[in-house]
């Protein structure tokens, strides 16, 4: 590794399991179940949302990584979707 190159800021995952996601209407929307990985990038490609403490809903929904936002003192991400729509995405299967 060079170690002249400056190191990107980084979250660790520990941190963002169980965090709470908001709406940019600063409604809370669930929370953060699982991260996936995509094994040909080593990449998070998708976030498991579980909806069932804040919205009743009940589901886990497969959200794509790069629609989230973290706040600025990491305390919650942030996604710009309204609760109506996240009623209306289908549940995850996944594992």
């Amino acid at each position: 590794m060079n170690e002249t190159m400056p190191k990107k800021p980084t979250i660790s995952t520990r941190i963002l399991i169980g965090s709470v996601v908001k709406n940019t209407l600063d409604e809370e929307l669930g929370e953060i179940e699982e991260m996936l990985i995509d094994p040909e990038t080593g990449f998070v490609s998708e976030v498991i949302l579980s909806t069932s403490k804040f919205l009743g809903l009940g589901k886990r929904i497969a959200v794509p990584w790069d629609m989230f936002k973290i706040d600025a003192q990491a305390k919650f991400l942030v996604i710009d979707i309204d609760k109506d729509f996240l009623a209306r995405i289908p549940s995850y299967e996944g594992s």
